[in-house]
């Protein structure tokens, strides 16, 4: 190999790697530009930024609400919009600055938070104004404004986040005192020239009613300002000025695709539906862009947003790629910002200091949460806003993604920890009044990490297992009585499948069923009271029916409800009853007869004859007298009684042909039944007056009949020779 080689192979490594270097610092960004004026993140813009919000598309409305607020007739309004559409921005960058440009007022810009209103106003006041004189303690707000402006131009007071008057208060806003104070205010006459814009979250706004009513007073459509998000143009103007004041690459037709595609929400207002884009989403989006690393995704561009893997659940992923990299002191910063969030209310606890963070969640030391806000405050973070008394969380729009990755961060223990501590909290300021208990849901994620809470100083140990006690017992109450409650239903649901419980139910329907209800309804639920067993009530019910074959119908069934159960007595007078309705017919009388062979009741029998005798013999085939006679015959055979069934066989005199030929064989087998061969012989001999051609089904019977008594020929030749010769037979 060439001595020479080594030197270029040497020489060639060195120039590779300058080379490197070189094209890696062509990429990188010297400056970051998060926090710039244009730029604020989740930060409000300030009255110093007022230049470069002008530019920021809220020209419009600022111009119409400066014109109201200094108009000779105004004194009190209100501001109210969405969460997110930049209210705290519009007024310490737009309105106050104004405001203050101008020779005839003095604006004061106050934040309202967890503290008393009337000293949050005092505080801004002294701040604001730099009075030469204290400020009086006095609640009286004529007084307060007064002593504060003294004898220089008259205040415009701008109130932000009013809505946490309503979170604070304890009290309705007929017995609030700072609302007695106001609408005190308000009572007098305009004297001074002092005025009120109230700004709050327009979810709260229906708090507005309330407020009006109490001061006394209205407001016309000029002093209530609606600031709206923006419109997709005008977010896509706003894009362009950021990209402008910050350097950034603005490609306009895809911003304008992007934003119409995936940033702007369908709104719909008074029927009409819009396009409306968030100003935290597009600072978001652009914080984002403006932080990477490299100037290939620095730029309002697609490359930009394939970096960032589109716009879907911006806030989220921001809260997401915050906390992960500050690795396990993500979870610190989530427990920080956790209780700078009012999870019922869905806002800003309000401006907490160090010690009162502490308190709200004690498995966190002082050295921790102040490193924690010192990041969050950071340019890095902007999650949080420090004051000189505490520190507050950046924007109300962060609660919502903030709560919803809050359970993949924290884990179940720092969970149940969170939810006590704040449970605890809402429990004590309301004066541990018993509608702040822990839900069950609550109290049963707390108890099943019980061995891993925090429980804090003696004093904060007590409050708690108070509360946990306390809770305790109320879902302890009301699980009995819930269970108490559920037996009962158990057993009522259990007794009701029971016979009385059955019987309850048909007597409800048989009285619901006795005014109005149709015989088929009654008849149904008299016969189910039978067949459950209670005949004797069935009987007793009987008389709520109408038809008479009805009535015959249930009688039967309550009968032979009445054997089953071995009662003679109650059978027959339900039987005996049955016969003395006049509407009978072949079905109710053959079923009276058999029931009466059950009990083997032989004047029951005798009486069902005596009842079917008297039926007409002209309508025998609409009665069906020769099956009643079958019956009865069968009945007597059941239980032995020869001279009945001789009786039944006279019954057949005077009946007509054919329905004689069709009775005699069913006598003729009752005799059967009882042994009886002279009985079959009157049989025949009966038979022996029809004419010819119904007597030789009767021949075919009696043969029948006489085989089973081992008697095979005399009397059917003796039958025959007397069918020949068409004799007359006696049936004596």
């Amino acid at each position: 190999m060439p001595t020479w080689y080594n030197w270029v192979w040497g020489i060639g490594c060195v120039l590779l790697f300058v080379g490197s270097i070189v094209v890696a610092s062509a990429k990188k960004v010297t400056e970051r530009f998060v926090g710039t004026n244009a730029i604020k993140g989740l930060l409000p813009f300030e009255r110093t930024d007022a230049e470069t919000f002008a530019k920021l598309g809220r020209s419009t409305p600022l111009r119409e609400c400066l014109t109201v607020l200094t108009g000779n007739s105004f004194r009190f309004g209100i501001l109210n919009g969405e969460s997110g559409c930049g209210k705290t921005s519009f007024l310490r960058a737009g309105v106050l600055p104004r405001l203050n440009a101008r020779s005839d007022f003095r604006a004061v810009y106050v934040e309202f938070t967890n503290r008393n209103p009337v000293e949050t106003i005092r505080e801004a006041l002294a701040t604001e104004l730099k009075p030469t004189e204290v400020l009086p303690p006095s609640a009286d707000l004529s007084l307060l404004f007064q002593a504060a402006a003294g004898t220089g131009k008259p205040l415009i007071l701008l109130f932000d986040q009013f809505e946490q008057v309503f979170f604070q208060s304890r009290h309705s806003v007929a017995t609030d005192p700072f609302f007695q104070a106001l609408a005190n205010w308000y009572g007098q006459r305009m004297q001074h020239g002092h005025r009120i814009l109230l700004c709050w979250r327009r979810d709260y706004y229906y708090q507005s009613t309330d407020l009006l009513k109490r001061m006394g007073g209205s407001i016309g459509f000029q002093e209530l300002f609606s600031l709206e998000k923006f419109t997709p143009q005008q977010a896509t103007d706003v894009f362009k000025v950021i990209a402008e004041e910050t350097n950034l690459q603005f490609d306009q037709k895809f911003v304008e695709t992007m934003i119409e595609e995936e940033l702007a929400d369908t709104e719909t207002q008074e029927g009409s539906a819009s396009m409306k884009v968030s100003p935290v989403a597009v600072q978001i989006m652009a914080w984002l862009v403006a932080g990477q690393q490299t100037t290939d995704t620095r730029g309002f561009d697609r490359a930009a947003f394939r970096e960032l893997g589109g716009v879907e659940g911006l806030m989220e992923r921001f809260l997401r790629r915050v906390l992960e990299g500050r690795g396990p002191k993500g979870q610190t910063d989530m427990k920080v910002l956790l209780t700078l969030t009012n999870r019922d209310t869905g806002a800003r606890a309000g401006l907490l200091p160090i010690g009162a963070i502490q308190e709200k969640d004690e498995t966190l030391s002082a050295e921790d949460i102040a490193e924690s806000l010192d990041f969050l405050g950071s340019p890095q973070a902007r999650l949080v806003i420090a004051e000189t008394t505490g520190c507050k969380l950046a924007h109300e729009r962060l609660i919502p993604a903030l709560l919803k990755i809050a359970g993949s961060v924290l884990g179940p223990q720092e969970r149940a920890n969170q939810l006590l501590n704040r449970r605890v909290s809402a429990w004590v300021e309301n004066s541990k009044d018993s509608r702040f208990l822990l839900g069950l849901g609550e109290w049963l994620s707390i108890r099943k990490h019980r061995p891993t809470i925090v429980w804090g100083n003696q004093s904060q140990e007590a409050t708690k297992r108070e509360l946990l006690k306390q809770s305790a017992q109320r879902w302890q109450v009301r699980l009995g009585f819930l269970t108490a409650l559920l037996v009962i239903v158990l057993a009522g649901y259990g007794w009701l499948q029971t016979d009385n419980g059955q019987l309850w139910q048909l007597e409800n329907t048989l009285n619901q069923l006795k005014e109005s209800g149709s015989d088929e309804s009654k008849v149904w639920t008299i016969r189910t009271i039978a067949d459950i067993g209670q005949p004797h009530q069935a009987l007793a019910d009987i008389e709520v029916i109408h038809d008479p074959h009805k009535i015959a119908e249930c009688l039967i069934v309550i009968a032979n409800e009445f054997i089953y159960l071995k009662d003679t007595v109650q059978t027959r007078k339900a039987l005996i009853k049955a016969l003395m309705i006049e509407y009978k017919e072949d079905i109710t009388l053959s079923a009276i007869a058999n029931a009466f062979a059950k009990i083997r009741d032989k004047d029951g029998i005798n009486q069902t004859l005596r009842a079917a005798s008297s039926l007409s013999n002209d309508n025998d085939f609409l009665t069906g007298k020769d099956k009643i006679l079958s019956a009865i015959a069968k009945a007597f055979a059941d239980v032995n009684d020869k001279e009945g069934i001789i009786q039944t066989l006279r019954a057949t005199t005077g009946m007509g042909d054919f329905d004689k030929m069709q009775t005699l064989p069913a006598i003729a087998e009752a005799f059967v039944q009882i042994h009886n061969k002279e009985g079959i012989n009157q049989t025949l001999r009966v038979a022996n007056t029809l004419p010819d051609e119904y007597q030789a089904d009767i021949l075919i019977a009696v043969a029948a009949a006489f085989a089973k008594l081992n008697d095979y020929g005399l009397e059917v030749h003796r039958f025959k020779n007397e069918w020949n010769s068409s004799g007359s037979v006696e049936t004596d």
